[in-house]
Formats: C-alpha cells, sequence, structure tokens
C-alpha cells in the first residue's frame, strides 16, 4: 500500500495468487470507520477492473482524506468471476495504528 502522508488518497494493490484469471472485478463500499464506528468516509461509486492475470496484481486508488484518528478501520469489499464463472466475493480491512504508515490489510472470502 502507498498515501500520500496518513493514508491520503490510499492505494493499495490486489495480487491474484492463484493460476487462474480473476474477472468482472468490482471493488465496492469502500469506507473509513473512526475507532468509535462512525463514518469518515465512503468511496462515491465503485471501481471496476476487467481482469486480474494468474500470479499478478492491480493497484487501486482511493480519493480518501488524510486519517487522523489511530485504530480507524478501512474496509473494503471486492467481487469477482473465477474461470468457471462463478462469483467470489471478498472483505479487505485494515487498522490504522501510531507505529505504522499503512494499515496491514487482511482479505477474507465471503461464503453465503
Amino acid at each position: 500500500s502507498g498515501s500520500n502522508g496518513n493514508c491520503l488518497k490510499l492505494s493499495i494493490k490486489i495480487c491474484n495468487n492463484s493460476e487462474n484469471i480473476a474477472s468482472n472485478i468490482d471493488i465496492y463500499d469502500a469506507k473509513i470507520l473512526t475507532p468509535e464506528q462512525k463514518l469518515l468516509w465512503q468511496a462515491e461509486k465503485p471501481q471496476h477492473l476487467q481482469i486480474i492475470a494468474p500470479m499478478k496484481d492491480v493497484e487501486v486508488k482511493f480519493d480518501n482524506p488524510s486519517i487522523d484518528q489511530y485504530e480507524s478501520l478501512f474496509i473494503i469489499y471486492m467481487k469477482c468471476e473465477d474461470k468457471y464463472n462463478d462469483m467470489h466475493k471478498y472483505e479487505i480491512f485494515g487498522i490504522y495504528h501510531e507505529s505504522d504508515p499503512f494499515p496491514k490489510f487482511e482479505i477474507k472470502e465471503i461464503f453465503h
């Protein structure tokens, strides 16, 4: 990840760690919550990517304001299709800590 300071205009890399192509990728409902769970920022619109090739990554940029509260939570949702046209949904989240200049993001697949 990268930013212009205090996570202003954060950019993250999303890596396809599989040997299969990911397609029709939507990045949506990106937001930052304060430690009190109040909405600090929400992306105005979703982002769409056509593909992420196997074992490759893409950079996704956001227009978020700087984060001035430690323990703020950055949440992003993503969905994509695999080579069998099956839909996969993910939650990507990171907490902004004083000791780290960027949130350490984790990704979890959402199963319904």
